[in-house]
Formats: structure tokens, sequence, C-alpha cells
């Protein structure tokens, strides 16, 4: 895709792609597309649920600045997984201390970041544990439960802001080819990323569902606790299934469509410009639905599909 935008005036148009041999044209396949391609992008940056650029060239990330505008203003497809406070620090130059912490914190391991959590709690036997992680963020001070929010806060700077400074001079200098973010501030932008992070609560509420028997119940009750159990990872594989992006909106609508499949082929498709899902109704129990959702979510090549 950065070949399609090495030139600044390839954001003229609004690109509709077609991917070959599959299903689909139109505004659901694009955003997909686009989706893919940032989650390929996540490969070279650093960090488990909020990330940082690291390996990649400076000239390509301005290209991938570019194709963040583009995204956004014809497809409102965003990478949501970019570290918040970093990214508003540089487009809007702050960035508070709780929003670092706050990143950092996604940015760590989730068990490196419950040491953080247990440490300020009391157990103060995590302390050598804790100067190994923060050691990797050239903090050398022991932590104690009187400096441990301040020394969690340096190590998330350096993180998220001083080591990837270059990276992200060179990803923001490509999105302000376009004047969008000129127009909006930093709370708007905060308040963007809080709106459209997918939670499990959040796609719960958005599905609109119509049980016409027991059966279409059950199904239903199966598909509520496999949400709410899904991992950060595997509900933007969700909700990337359902929409063709990993953004969703509280007003989003979700229609739940129930399909007859034979139980020896079950396996859930979508529609994602309408955001509807076809859910069979042959599931027979809790952990049938989950394990064929599982298996088609984490195979991308199986997904079926449809704009």
């Amino acid at each position: 895709m950065t070949d399609m935008y090495q030139k600044r005036h390839s954001v003229l148009n609004k690109l509709i792609i077609t991917i070959f041999e599959e299903e689909g044209l139109g505004d659901g396949i694009s955003k997909d597309a686009y989706s893919e391609f940032f989650s390929q992008m996540y490969e070279k940056f650093d960090g488990e649920f909020e990330k940082v650029p690291t390996t990649i060239d400076e000239d390509e990330l301005v290209i991938i600045g570019r194709i963040i505008s583009h995204a956004f203003i014809t497809y409102g497809v965003f990478p949501l997984q970019i570290s918040s406070a970093s990214l508003t620090y540089y487009l809007y130059g702050e960035a508070s201390d709780d929003e670092i912490l706050d990143s950092f914190k996604k940015f760590l391991l989730p068990k490196e970041a419950d040491l953080f959590e247990k440490f300020k709690a009391g157990q103060s036997s995590l302390d050598v544990m804790l100067g190994l992680i923060l050691a990797e963020y050239n903090i050398f001070t022991k932590p104690t439960e009187g400096n441990i929010n301040q020394l969690m806060l340096k190590a998330g700077k350096n993180a998220l802001l001083r080591n990837p400074c270059f990276a992200f001079q060179s990803l923001v200098k490509g999105m302000n080819e376009n004047p969008i973010w000129k127009r909006f501030s930093k709370p708007h932008i905060t308040a963007w990323f809080a709106l459209n992070q997918p939670s499990p609560e959040k796609l719960i509420k958005c599905l609109l569902v119509t049980e016409e028997n027991k059966q279409e119940g059950k199904v239903v009750t199966w598909l509520h606790r496999y949400i709410r159990g899904c991992s950060k990872d595997k509900l933007h594989k969700l909700v990337r299934f359902i929409t063709g992006a990993v953004s969703i909106t509280p007003t989003a609508i979700i229609k739940v469509t129930f399909v007859d499949q034979m139980v020896t082929s079950l396996r859930p498709g979508s529609k994602t410009c309408f955001k509807i899902l076809y859910v069979p109704r042959q599931y027979f129990s809790f952990t049938n639905l989950k394990s064929n959702f599982d298996f088609y979510l984490d195979s991308k090549s199986t997904w079926s599909v449809h704009d």
C-alpha cells in the first residue's frame, strides 16, 4: 500500500480497493484493506497494546502518516493501537502525566503492568522485578512505595516520547500534510480515542438481535458471554470481522442475523458495509460457539465477509 502513497497528490482521491479472489467490493473491503495494513504495520512497532514505531525508516513513516490521514478522512479507519499519549504529544505538543501513565501501562505486558499495581498496594518484595523493568527504560533508581509513580512516569516518557521522538516526528509530518488535524484540538482527539475504542460492553450494546425461539436465545447468551471474555486483541478482530475496522462508536448498530447451517460446517459470517453479523443458530453449547468463533477469527484467510 505504501507504493500507492509515494506522492503527496495520491491523497487527493478516494481509493477504491478490490482484493484478488475475494468477494465484495466497496467501502467494507477498502476499510478492511486499511485495517490489514495497520495490523501488519504494528509488527514493526514496539509495545503490547498501545505501540510506538521502532524499526521503520523515517521516509516510510512519512508515507504511513499520509496513509493514516487518508484512511481516516475517507473511511473513518484509524490505527487505535498507536500510543494515544505519544500521538497527542507530537500532534499538539502536550500529554498529561495521567495520559502518559495510562499509555505506558498499555505499552507494557499485562503482567508487568500488574506488578506495578501490586507494588503500590503494598507488595514491596516485587521491587527487584520492577527495577529490572524500569532499567529497560533507563530508570535505575530503586523503586519504593513513595517514588513508584514518578519512576513509572519517567519510564513512560522515555518509552513513549523520548525514544521514538524522530519516528513520531516523521509520522506526524505525513499526517499533517492534510490540514484535518489542525481543525481539532488535543481534547477532541483524546475524546475520539475514548469514544471509538472497542469494549465488550460497548459491542454488546450495539447488537440488534431478535430472538424467535429458545435456541436463538441460548445462542445470544453464548455470544454475549463470548464477547465479554474476549481479550483486547480478539475483540479488535471481532469488531474488524463485523465492520471492516477496529473502531466502534456507542451509537453503532450491528444487526445479528441467524442462519441455518449444517452442524459439521458451522461458521460465522458478516456483511461489513451494513454491519451485519451472521450467526448459525445450530450452535449447541458455549464451548462450541467459542471454539468456532476463535478458529475463524484467528484465521483471516477463512473469513466469510461480504460488503
